[in-house]
């Protein structure tokens, strides 16, 4: 019972933010291809034009997990230095 007063006084006290969708770009990846030929794919970067030709749809752009204040390269030490790679947390 403890631990109820805990969480009360927290979500009293604290504000929270709910952010439905962040990564708008790859949302709409994911709704056009599977619209088109019924498939999902994994998106999980923004799109970035730029990277377009060398990475292709799926995995061009910017991991925007990578971009908060957490140190995140630690977990995926040698994913995020490769520029197609899944982590890749921009320039």
């Amino acid at each position: 019972m403890q631990d109820n007063e805990k969480y009360k006084r927290i979500l009293a006290t604290e504000k929270f933010f709910f952010l439905p969708v962040i990564n708008v770009d790859g949302a709409k990846a994911v709704e056009e291809h599977w619209l088109s030929d019924h498939k999902i794919i994994n998106k999980r970067k923004n799109g970035n034009p730029n990277l377009l030709t060398t990475c292709g749809e799926e995995n061009a752009g910017t991991d925007l997990n990578r971009n908060y204040g957490v140190d995140w390269e630690k977990e995926n030490e040698k994913n995020h230095t490769e520029l197609c790679g899944d982590y890749w947390p921009g320039e």
